[in-house]
């Protein structure tokens, strides 16, 4: 189970809180990790309004899974098939964005809604977001994408101006 007032010590050895206040009361002596998934876990996210902790099983996987976060069963969402990991989604309060590389000249952003089930194309990108890259970012207010775009031997990060 993860609680909502997570605690941690910071570089300075101070006791704080998710939110950055610092904790009262005596920090104990020995902090312990607690396991939260039971059928393997990589690369977390947590949900905007902090109800549900997204993952997938493991590097080699494209299943995305959710797990709510004051405790309770894990279950799969979806698979966006990639033939590698990549960290190319990322989570709304409404569902996924993730990225899909249609070919080595064109890719495709998706979105998968949690209400509906469903899967739609958002864009098509003309260039490479390979599986082997991350980072897929949506920004607070929606209004942007960024995302790398491999060239060659090296990476650019672009973006896209009024996304929603």
């Amino acid at each position: 189970m993860i609680r909502q007032d997570l605690r941690g010590v910071g570089a300075e050895g101070v006791c704080r809180r998710r939110n950055n206040e610092v904790c009262e009361g005596v920090l104990p002596e020995r902090l312990e990790a607690i396991q939260v998934t039971q059928q393997g876990g990589f690369d977390p996210v947590e949900s905007e309004d902090g109800q549900w902790l997204y993952f997938t099983q493991d590097r080699g996987s494209s299943s995305i899974w959710r797990l709510p976060t004051g405790g309770g069963k894990e279950t799969p969402l979806f698979d966006f098939h990639q033939k590698n990991y990549s960290r190319m989604w990322t989570v709304t309060n409404e569902g996924i964005y993730f990225a899909v590389p249609e070919s080595s000249a064109r890719s495709t952003i998706k979105f998968f809604n949690f209400a509906s089930g469903s899967q739609k194309t958002v864009v098509e990108i003309e260039g490479n977001l390979r599986s082997n890259v991350s980072g897929l970012t949506l920004s607070p207010n929606g209004r942007w994408l960024l995302f790398p775009l491999v060239a060659q031997y090296g990476s650019d990060l672009m973006m896209i101006e009024n996304f929603r």
